[in-house]
């Protein structure tokens, strides 16, 4: 059977909620990203460059780790307060192992976990 998921995400951690009918499961992932600042050093040496794919192959890395949550034919509903979000679910969309996963990204503030797992379980529909 597919799993419901719900997936509260924003650049510093994860928080992945399984639901079935009588139980749920929580799994939370910290992020290793640092703040992503601007770029202080020279622009002539591609500095610039290099600064900004480090940050992009971490990000990749992070979402890689969130991804590996999801399975083929699950539903994953991905909240969150900025574009991270979105990110996850191009990322999840563009796994060909992870054919058949339908996601939905939905803009949401930090959640309490239980309020995480109500959201989810009224979206799935699934009584608490």
């Amino acid at each position: 059977m597919n799993a419901q998921l719900g997936i509260w995400i924003d650049r510093k951690k994860a928080i992945i909620v399984s639901v079935a009918r009588d139980r749920s499961a929580v799994t939370r992932l910290r992020s290793s990203l640092r703040s992503h600042g601007r770029y202080h050093g020279a622009h002539d040496s591609g500095g610039e460059r290099k600064y900004e794919a480090r940050h992009e192959q971490g990000l990749a890395h992070y979402l890689d780790a969130v991804a590996r949550h999801v399975e083929r034919g699950d539903e994953v509903l991905i909240l969150g307060p900025g574009e991270t979000k979105r990110a996850l679910a191009r990322r999840i969309g563009q796994n060909k192992s992870l054919t058949g996963v339908t996601t939905k990204a939905s803009a949401a503030d930090t959640l309490s976990e239980a309020q995480l797992v109500a959201t989810i379980r009224k979206r799935y529909r699934l009584s608490s």
